[in-house]
């Protein structure tokens, strides 16, 4: 493969850098002829023509001057430890599987810099390109593309590998089985009634079934974790405000909340991982994992500071899956519940968690059979690349149709030690 081509900016900042070098070493060589009593004098000139250096920059700096790079320095916005600080958060998402937008990006900086510089500050709008321009020997950017169908029912060898690297790293933290736990959400149609084998007059085409006219969506949050336990599970309505009637059946002991559109938002992802935290923090005072997918709630910035600051690894899975069912709101947990008695057991939970490689963590369970072949496109693309999760496996494994008929780095300064809330992930 060819040699990256590099931009006009960055081979200017390679000729700085070893001009800089350059100066140095012409600064060393006269201070040293100057200090050893006996040495071979020479001009100021005839060093600076040695070590390919301007005589005049040369003789500036020895005269107390700062260098071109030096003064940009001090110009930046971000101190090295905020820049290491943003440097290690945006390479720390993208493992997770969280790479930030030019949005985020300049969110997060915004976020540094306003604890030091006050709450009204914020980066110009070319500020995250340039800061992009400078450190792109470290982070690039890319297009947020997903693999095509074949490879990413295939898996991807690059994107695994990634995925098992961060849960490695995690175990290697010492993590017990009681702390690692899987979660996802799944979006149920109320009104619309599964396809079913139906008997109707010889010779149609199509057999049509009445059902509601009603086209409103609930979506459930399971939690599972890797002792074979779980969590009572989280159901979001449509709807402003929450009735009564909706928690009548409520066995499970589900959650309930309500949403414009019936999806989990960015502020009921907020409470959902407060209540999450409030159900796992008494088992011990170690880290907890949590794989969950996606989706925008749960990738926002709030959301993820706030797990770090909860002692919280948030590791991402991606793959979403919608199901209908013909039944009311007043009706639904009661169905619910008797699918998810059914099918969320210790056993089934712990295989999960195993069959997909998450708890133990063996990246050999996923085979090279299992997967298509990497590309430099693939590697970059969302990650990790259509893993299941532990929830997901048991939702494939067990799926119980819910229809009417079912029964059943360094030490960071002192304001900017909330962003060094979780230890680092250690990949070797």
């Amino acid at each position: 493969m060819g040699r990256k081509a590099t931009t006009i900016a960055c081979r200017k900042r390679e000729e700085r850098a070893a001009q800089d070098a350059r100066m140095k070493s012409a600064i060393a060589h006269y201070q040293k002829l100057e200090t050893t009593p006996g040495s071979t004098q020479m001009s100021l000139r005839s060093i600076a023509l040695l070590h390919k250096v301007p005589h005049s920059t040369l003789h500036r700096l020895l005269n107390g001057g700062i260098s071109i790079s030096d003064f940009n320095a001090s110009k930046r916005h971000l101190t090295p430890a905020e820049n290491r600080i943003l440097l290690n958060f945006a390479e720390d998402q993208a493992k997770r599987g969280f790479p930030l937008s030019h949005r985020k990006l300049k969110e997060r900086a915004n976020a540094i810099l306003q604890l030091r510089k006050g709450p009204n500050f914020t980066v110009g709008t070319a500020w995250v390109s340039r800061w992009l321009e400078t450190h792109s020997d470290t982070i690039s950017v890319y297009w947020s593309r997903g693999l095509d169908r074949a490879r990413a029912s295939g898996l991807n060898p690059v994107a695994v590998g990634w995925y098992f690297d961060t849960l490695e790293g995690l175990d290697r933290l010492g993590i017990p089985r009681e702390n690692w736990y899987g979660a996802d959400e799944t979006g149920v149609m109320l009104g619309q009634a599964q396809k079913t084998l139906v008997i109707g007059p010889a010779g149609q085409k199509v057999q049509h079934k009445q059902q509601d006219a009603e086209r409103e969506i609930v979506t459930v949050m399971e939690t599972v974790c890797a002792d074979g336990t779980y969590l009572p599970c989280t159901v979001i309505f449509k709807g402003k405000n929450i009735l009564k009637k909706w928690g009548r059946d409520n066995a499970c002991d589900a959650s309930i909340g309500v949403a414009p559109n019936g999806y989990m938002d960015s502020e009921l992802a907020l409470l959902w991982l407060e209540d999450f935290n409030a159900k796992t923090k008494t088992k011990n005072d170690l880290p907890r994992v949590l794989i969950i997918d996606g989706h925008a709630s749960h990738t926002s910035l709030p959301f993820l500071d706030r797990a770090a600051e909860l002692n919280i690894h948030a590791v991402r899975d991606q793959r979403e899956r919608e199901t209908g069912l013909g039944v009311r709101k007043e009706d639904f947990i009661l169905l619910y519940t008797a699918a998810r008695t059914a099918t969320l057991t210790p056993e089934i939970i712990k295989k999960a968690f195993q069959k997909t490689g998450a708890y133990p963590v063996d990246r050999s369970l996923i085979t090279e059979s299992q997967m298509a072949p990497s590309t430099d496109e693939s590697l970059k693309t969302n990650f990790p690349a259509d893993l299941s999760s532990p929830v997901k496996a048991i939702l494939a494994a067990n799926r119980v149709p819910l229809t009417q008929e079912t029964s059943s780095e360094p030490t960071p300064d002192s304001h900017l030690r909330k962003y060094f809330s979780l230890p680092p992930i250690l990949i070797e």
